[in-house]
């Protein structure tokens, strides 16, 4: 139980990793 927990935790944080690099991405494309 606890394994899944800090496994589905980790996918979290690596969605929001993934978020915050899709939207600088998007920052440069429009500030360019």
């Amino acid at each position: 139980m606890q394994s899944q927990e800090s496994s589905a935790k980790r996918s979290d944080e690596q969605r929001k990793m993934k978020e915050q690099q899709a939207a600088e991405e998007l920052r440069e494309k429009t500030s360019g």
